[in-house]
């Protein structure tokens, strides 16, 4: 309130402006200056008159306070005044081991912060032999002679600077930047930032029982597994109570001691008291005969036996950076005698960002059974196949098993008995159940089986006993314009060929189980939704997706090693003659394009004659002070080089490759999703294109030349980093050197992001770590206060609720058996609340009344308007009058016509107890679907129909899901909304957007633009646009044009065309 005026609003005195001067409170009349301590009207607010002020406002304007500082409430109870808490007159004293002796070259110093309290303790002395000395108390003289060398002229000048020193190291006590000269560390320090005792010792501490080695891939392993090198797992101990049930294996741990595997290292008794197992065997005997025998006066106790970890043991996996919630898992542990490092499966590597170039994981043994089930139930890495940020898959096959799926289940792949049955064998080994055999899909001349059969083989036998199969239909990743070779023929039976995917191998059929028509590329097997792993892991759960990654993967692996291989040849990039001629004919007129786009730039007619006029305006474009002139120039050359590009890449990918899809297997690694893009593809064999600097060709030098190799203001594409050569035949030094640009920046660029959006992520975890799901369904901060009454406003996790959408109904539908627990959705529609049901036909009636598109605003216009009074007080009464003078026939009709809508069945009824409660969006989508029935899988009869679903069964199903895909109590919201934030923040570029050849429509985009919102929080964004919708009538554009531009700011620099500064001197 003090600093809005200038004067008290009650009494107008003027008020007293105050300055913070170091470590003093300086108040004057006037303006301070605080280069000055000696100005007129300074006068400084010891803390004893602050305590004075401050006793007084707590008098008048206690409640004030205690609105402003919550923590008066508190002190009151325990002091008489609780703004002595503002002030300190005593300090506590760490004990003397807090503050050790340090010993350097033979020598002891005491600790920074002894001396600092030293420096107050000699302060304190002094103050008091100062009051004593001008009172004329006798004091020592060794006491005379240092108040003598206090600087100041009389007792109160030596006072006044010791009780200044005083404040001063009291205050570098607690923060030593409040001096220059200061090298010890105050408390302050001690405690902040990431070397701080809360974050280096408290939060991040180091701990035991943990692990970190190098990661290597092991395909054979599965999904959920971690291979443990056996020298880990001597060393990490899990604490097993002996019982009856486990004694025997316990005995043979202890028996086997510390150093042979499995082992103990230690047996914890009843009392608590640690026997360390040593290297003598007749000590480990004695023990291992005593372990169910009661000893001491421990009444239940039971020996604890802290014994080797075993297969089956839940281990946490972790990867830093630890970005999002899947960068930590929980792995069944798999001892591997032999190896050295961590042994992770190909299928994990997308959650932890993890490759295996040198990569390090950590890994954590949790020591009690709570945690054991944590790992087993919560963090397993079955159920962390969907990333909490938006549910799109994290798990699936790459590279290697994508290559092999695609020529595994193509079109014209068979095997016999011998070879069928190996592959089935090698996928299954690790099941203990009666195999299922698909009969061959030929017979004559030989017995065959597809691959598409042995895929089928696979999943049929995964899929629990008591479910049925999964349907499903999709796309898979290979297009189906490369499956045709050929021109397409008529029907001789008469008929239409088949349009698009229909029947080809890009289109991905799977019926009950079997894999009808499609490849198993990236789309089906990879992390793609909506793929065949997906859809398993909606269906069945988390161990059964994780059980077929494993089984395809083994598969796959078998198959590239005994029946197919696969390499990467110098045949897979070399273009045919005729390309390669094509390619030469366009790139020898990228000069004279080159010439034709600068002018046209530069607005220069007949450039080929005008030469000189061209090179003249290039030059004056670049030295001029505003850059327009050069981004008009790049934006025309990456026209003509984006033409230019394209029209190689039309010749030469993929008509012109010597090998073709899907022999080709650079071509076949690209189209399948395994490796690569068509981008290298294209780099490879065709060009590598405009490299680029920031969005811009490559700058200028000050001699106009972009390398000293080419001639000034050179118009040639190659001279602004359009490099026309090939990773297939080379490329020149020239290009290789802006290569090496762009690589360079992409570098910094990654290096400087990481930093900003690592420490973006940090405060938005700060900042949301308290907020969570409770046990009534509402989002609630750490101190209770309620943030949404239902999270994300249905109450459903996103990872659950993937099939709940509208294009994903017909998979619901087909998947019916699969899905419903009959059992469960009896139980449900028994308790189904009537009321429920009446409050959503009272919803839709109100909704089906109300759908006119007359404006309530039609009854409203017979009141008079109130005139605009200057008070709001008068304003609200002449309305309120107003309403009480209308016609009461008008109050009932409006009423009627406009009353409120009823409350939402998600708002009245709790979507946990309550069947059928669903947000109002989800019902209308399910009302929608069942009206629309767009893939003729539902029927609307009372009996059912083979191959169909009731209408009631559907809306039954989508409800039974719905109640399954609540959001479960205790999760922490907060932390994943953070998460999801700061993890692709990571992938997102720093550079501002530009729009092409328009300066004033820059927009801030990126991480500058989340730091923008979310840190700075500023009013006055640092790029505001607006986005407004035109009018359909003629003309509305041009209108819209003109007033852009006269919204638009206009700096001096922009209308003039030249100054001149001329110096005269008069004589």
């Amino acid at each position: 309130m003090m600093k809005s005026f200038s004067k008290c609003p009650h009494c107008r005195t003027p008020r007293k402006k105050m300055a913070l001067y170091k470590t003093r409170i300086v108040c004057t009349e006037g303006r301070v200056k605080l280069e000055s301590e000696k100005d007129r009207g300074n006068k400084e607010i010891t803390p004893e008159k602050a305590r004075d002020h401050m006793y007084i406002l707590w008098k008048n304007q206690k409640d004030i306070l205690q609105c402003l500082y919550k923590i008066l409430v508190q002190e009151e109870k325990k002091q008489n005044v609780a703004v002595d808490i503002f002030f300190l007159s005593s300090i506590i004293v760490p004990p003397s081991r807090f503050r050790p002796l340090i010993v350097m070259k033979g020598k002891k110093y005491a600790d920074q912060q002894t001396l600092k309290f030293k420096d107050i303790l000699s302060d304190c002395k002094l103050i008091q032999n100062i009051w004593r000395f001008a009172k004329n108390v006798d004091i020592d003289e060794n006491e005379k002679a240092l108040i003598n060398k206090i600087p100041g002229k009389s007792e109160g000048d030596k006072f006044n600077y010791v009780y200044q020193s005083l404040q001063r190291h009291v205050a570098e006590l607690f923060d030593c930047e409040q001096s220059k000269e200061n090298f010890s560390k105050g408390i302050k320090q001690i405690l902040e930032k990431k070397e701080g005792l809360f974050r280096m010792n408290m939060m991040g501490k180091r701990v035991n029982y943990a692990a970190r080695s190098v990661i290597s891939p092991d395909p054979y392993i599965k999904v959920n597994e971690i291979g443990i090198p056996l020298v880990f797992a001597k060393k990490l101990t899990f604490p097993e109570p002996a019982s009856q049930w486990n004694f025997e294996k316990l005995r043979q741990a202890v028996k086997n001691g510390p150093d042979i595997y499995p082992g103990a290292s230690l047996i914890q008794k009843e009392d608590g008291k640690i026997v360390k197992l040593t290297g003598d065997p007749t000590q480990r005997e004695a023990l291992s005969k005593l372990l169910l025998t009661q000893q001491g006066n421990v009444i239940g106790g039971v020996k604890i036996v802290h014994r080797h970890i075993q297969d089956g043991d839940m281990l946490l996996l972790n990867r830093q950076p630890t970005l999002h919630k899947p960068s930590i898992m929980a792995h069944k542990a798999r001892v591997l005698p032999g190896e050295k490092t961590l042994r992770l499966h190909y299928a994990n590597c997308k959650a932890y960002n993890a490759d295996f170039d040198g990569d390090e994981m950590n890994a954590h043994l949790p020591q009690t059974y709570g945690g054991q089930a944590e790992c087993r139930h919560i963090v397993n890495v079955n159920h962390q196949y969907l990333v909490p940020k938006d549910g799109t898959p994290l798990s699936g096959l790459i590279q290697d098993h994508i290559i092999a799926g695609t020529l595994l289940t193509m079109r014209g792949r068979f095997f016999d008995r011998n070879d069928y049955e190996k592959l089935i064998y090698s996928a299954l080994t690790f099941t203990r159940k009666r195999l299922k055999l698909l009969p061959p899909c030929i017979w004559k001349p030989e017995v065959l089986w597809s691959g598409k059969q042995v895929v089928s083989s696979i999943i049929i036998n995964l899929i629990p006993e008591d479910k049925l199969p999964p349907t499903l239909e999709g796309k898979a990743k290979v297009s189906s314009k490369n499956w045709v070779r050929e021109p397409v023929r008529e029907w001789k039976a008469g008929g239409t060929p088949l349009s698009g995917d229909n029947m080809s191998e890009s289109e991905v059929i799977i019926r009950s189980g079997e894999l009808l028509c499609g490849v198993i590329d990236k789309a089906q097997i990879g992390p793609t939704p909506y793929s065949l792993i997906h859809v398993c892991y909606e269906l069945y759960g988390g161990e059964i997706s994780s059980v077929i990654l494993t089984a395809l993967a083994r598969l796959f692996t078998h198959y590239l090693q005994f029946c197919s291989g696969f390499t990467l040849g110098i045949k897979d990039i070399v273009l045919t003659p005729k390309a390669d001629k094509k390619r030469r004919k366009v790139l020898k007129k990228t000069k004279a394009k080159g010439l034709i786009a600068c002018s046209n730039a530069l607005e220069v007619e007949n450039p080929e004659e005008n030469i000189e006029e061209l090179l003249t305006k290039y030059k004056e474009t670049h030295f001029n002070r505003d850059d327009f002139g050069l981004k008009v120039v790049d934006m025309e050359m990456k026209k003509v080089t984006h033409e230019l590009n394209n029209k190689i890449n039309t010749i030469c990918i993929p008509e012109g490759l010597k090998s073709k899809f899907p022999l080709n297997n650079l071509q076949l690694m690209v189209e399948s999703g395994a490796k690569g893009s068509s981008v290298n593809a294209m780099q490879i064999s065709c060009l590598l294109g405009q490299i680029e600097l920031e969005g811009r060709r490559m700058p200028l030098m000050l001699n106009g030349c972009t390398l000293p190799s080419f001639p000034a203001y050179d118009t040639s594409p190659e001279a602004g980093g359009f490099v026309t050569g090939r990773f297939l035949s080379s490329i020149n030094p020239q290009e290789y050197f802006f290569h090496c640009m762009a690589g360079r920046e992409g570098l910094i660029d990654t290096a400087v992001k990481t930093s900003r959006s690592g420490y973006l992520q940090r405060c938005l975890i700060k900042h949301l770590e308290g907020v969570t799901v409770n046990y009534d369904l509402t989002v609630r901060d750490s101190d209770g206060s309620i943030v949404q009454f239902l999270y994300g406003e249905d109450g459903m996790d996103v990872g659950k609720m993937q099939l709940l959408k509208e294009n994903q109904f017909h998979l619901l539908a087909k998947n019916y058996d699969a899905l419903i627990n009959k059992e469960h959705l009896k139980m449900l529609l028994d308790r189904k609340d009537s009321r429920m049901e009446k409050q959503k036909r009272k919803v839709k009636k109100w909704q089906k009344k109300h759908s006119s598109s007359e404006p309530r605003s039609s009854l409203i216009n017979k009141i008079e308007i109130a005139p605009a009074f200057s008070d709001l007080k008068k304003r609200v009464k002449r309305i309120l009058n107003e309403k009480e003078n209308i016609d009461e026939y008008v109050k009932k009709k409006f009423k009627r016509k406009h009353g409120r809508c009823p409350d939402p069945v998600s708002s009245k009824f709790k979507p946990d107890v309550t069947f059928g409660s669903v947000t109002e969006k989800l019902d209308s989508a399910i009302s929608d679907y069942i009206a629309r029935n767009p893939h003729g899988l539902l029927h609307y009869d009372t009996e059912d129909i083979s191959g169909k679903l009731s209408t009631e069964k559907f809306q039954d199903l989508c409800y039974y899901r719905a109640m399954k895909s609540l959001a479960e109590p205790g999760e922490a919201v907060g932390l994943l909304a953070a998460q999801s934030i700061g993890e692709p923040s990571t992938q997102m570029t720093l550079n501002t957007f530009h729009f092409a050849g328009k300066g004033e429509m820059n927009v801030t985009l990126g991480i500058p633009r989340i730091r923008e919102i979310l840190m700075t929080a500023s009013a006055n964004i640092a790029t505001p646009t607006m986005d407004l919708p035109l009018l359909d009538k003629p003309g509305i554009e041009e209108e819209a044009e003109n007033l852009r531009l006269q919204l638009a700011p206009v700096s001096l620099k922009e209308i003039l065309e030249a100054i001149e500064v001329k110096e005269y001197i008069s004589v």
